[in-house]
């Protein structure tokens, strides 16, 4: 299963070439997920898009709720980052806690996740 970060799928959503066929390339290959702070994210933020329309976009996606297994690894993150004075967005750390924890590849195009070093990031190139 891979999961998307939300960084790529506002990527996508305003048109960007690079993150539409990143996206594509998982088609058919994996169940595509998005952890529950992502749909939080989008929906919050929208970056010009309407809410129903947000709404329908994430109510398409798997979602991957966050509880005990996923905190855990989430305090694993930030306890590494924060050993190495490189924390990143916290809601970032969530979302590559709920990922591991769910055994999933996380996608993204934002170059923070590649503070974390874990070859199951897959950050785009910009």
């Amino acid at each position: 299963m891979v999961m998307f970060d939300t960084s790529i799928l506002i990527d996508s959503l305003k048109g960007v070439k690079k993150a539409i066929d990143t996206i594509e390339s998982y088609k058919g290959e994996e169940e595509a997920t998005i952890a529950i702070v992502t749909k939080y994210e989008l929906l919050r933020s929208r970056k010009g898009l309407k809410l129903e329309v947000a709404r329908m976009f994430v109510d398409t996606m798997n979602i991957c709720y966050f509880g005990e297994k996923e905190m855990e690894k989430t305090i694993g993150i930030y306890e590494a980052l924060k050993g190495k004075g490189k924390l990143i967005n916290e809601l970032d750390m969530m979302i590559a806690g709920t990922a591991e924890a769910n055994g999933q590849v996380l996608v993204a195009s934002d170059e923070d996740f590649n503070e974390i070093g874990s070859d199951k990031i897959k950050v785009m190139k910009k």
